[in-house]
């Protein structure tokens, strides 16, 4: 009995390990990193850095990002006027 709870917890052990490391290793994706190929193409008609220097260029700061719909990583954007 006593040998049998060491190897379910060596087999439980080496699980919780290997899980751990697979997770680490896999790619973590930013915010503006697009999921396919429809918002890679929209990206490169517009980049979201580009917007934020034409909006600065126009007189604008960016305020805040806030989620609109996190599950489609949808996000509004909210410029002032920039009174410096």
């Amino acid at each position: 009995m006593y040998r049998k709870r060491h190897v379910i917890l060596f087999i439980f052990l080496t699980f919780l390990i290997a899980s751990a490391a697979a997770h680490i290793a896999q790619e973590q994706k930013g915010v503006l990193t697009p999921d396919n190929a429809n918002e890679a193409r929209l990206n490169r008609l517009q980049p979201p850095e580009q917007m934020e220097n034409q909006m600065n260029a126009a007189g604008y700061r960016l305020e805040r990002i806030e989620t609109f719909l996190e599950a489609n990583r949808m996000y509004i954007y909210v410029f002032r006027i920039d009174t410096k």
